[in-house]
């Protein structure tokens, strides 16, 4: 699965102008609240949705109206998409996105202080430090250890949308569909604050600006007014096609994503040459790479598995379960234009279901590179394992 991303640009006026004065009044108070209000159930009716979270609730901010919730979870492919965070920023702003907060459980502070030992009674300073350090990625596997924490944050992070508007002219909000297997550190941050006894979980900044960069001269959705059939009907020509980027931040610490941009338009193309059994000359045949094909594969092999918890008995005699993506993640493919052959690779330790012949990957990742294959170049290739 990949993170999917695209941006929309509103230059309705009366949200233009009331954006300016949210920008504009620097200091919080009844003012400010009632600005972020209006723009919150402007930001909505794009949507179709109402307005329901808060800053302080793992409750995402808005309900999605049916009809774009529909559109989006059928693009998405992950289960339904009802609800989304929004955020609203200042293109000069350097401040992370704060996602959203919650005081630690003591079931999380247990698990904190078994980082360090059975001796460990207090979360002093350094040990604090210890979990913050590299963007809280210590932390963020102690919060795995409270699923219901864990799950709520999630689902505050699965549709972010980021407003920014630049000088007094046209609001840009960056959408971005987050799927289970890239919830982690990065593209996500996460901070303990001892003297809060709040955990804040926030967008990774370098993540953040690469995306913006990337989504920069790709197609978009404008609508002229802050209503929900303007922005549906952009939406729907986006999602038609979409292209394929691997994302790169600066930090050498920091991994590679691929990113999914639905946008109206042709995948991008290279081209090679394939012999046909039939005729001995060749023919020209419009391929995508590698890596953008193993993209498609990895999204069908997901949809095609049962989601289940991290630990249980298996959901299905005959197809693996999906439980922390790392499968779906490690699989590879390899196409060879010329042989018409696509080989495929997965990490090895999945291999013991081979031999136990039931929930063999082959099978399921066979059917899932056939149906890919077929949408793509309708046609058929050699599918083998790698080695």
């Amino acid at each position: 699965m990949a993170v999917i991303a695209f941006q929309t640009v509103i230059d309705d006026p009366t949200f233009m102008k009331r954006y300016s004065d949210y920008v504009a009044t620097e200091s919080d108070g009844l003012e400010r609240a009632t600005i972020i209000a209006e723009l919150e159930k402007s930001l909505a009716s794009v949507y179709g949705g109402a307005v329901q979270g808060g800053n302080k609730k793992l409750v995402p901010d808005v309900t999605l109206g049916g009809d774009f919730s529909k559109t989006l979870s059928e693009y998405f492919g992950e289960g339904p998409v009802t609800e989304t965070e929004l955020k609203l920023g200042r293109v000069s702003g350097r401040r992370k996105t704060t996602i959203g907060q919650s005081r630690i459980t003591d079931t999380l502070k247990s698990a904190a202080l078994e980082q360090f030992g059975s001796k460990a009674t207090e979360l002093t300073k350094k040990r604090v430090s210890t979990l913050n350090r590299n963007k809280g990625a210590k932390l963020f596997e102690v919060l795995k250890s409270d699923p219901n924490l864990f799950n709520e944050f999630y689902r505050k992070s699965r549709f972010l949308n980021l407003a920014k508007q630049s000088g007094n002219g046209p609001v840009t909000v960056t959408s971005i569909l987050i799927p289970k297997s890239d919830f982690k550190i990065p593209p996500l941050n996460i901070r303990y604050s001892a003297s809060q006894e709040t955990i804040f979980l926030s967008l990774d900044s370098p993540f953040e600006r690469a995306l913006i960069n990337e989504l920069s001269n790709k197609p978009l959705i404008r609508i002229s007014e802050a209503k929900a059939s303007d922005f549906i009907e952009g939406f729907e020509k986006l999602k038609n096609k979409s292209s394929y980027a691997t994302l790169r931040t600066r930090s050498k610490k920091d991994n590679e994503f691929k990113i999914i941009i639905p946008t109206g338009g042709s995948i991008p193309l290279v081209t090679a040459k394939v012999k046909t059994k039939k005729r001995k000359s060749s023919e020209r045949l419009k391929t995508i790479s590698d890596l953008q094909l193993t993209s498609l594969v990895q999204r069908e092999t997901e949809r095609r598995m049962p989601k289940g918890p991290k630990r249980g008995e298996p959901l299905s005699p005959t197809v693996l379960t999906y439980r922390t993506g790392q499968f779906v993640d490690s699989i590879r493919v390899v196409q060879s234009m010329r042989e018409q052959l696509i080989k495929y690779y997965y990490a090895p330790n999945y291999r013991v279901h081979e031999k136990r012949g039931a929930r063999a990957p082959r099978f399921l990742l066979q059917a899932s590179i056939r149906e890919t294959v077929k949408q793509v170049y309708g046609t058929r290739f050699r599918i083998i394992r790698g080695f």
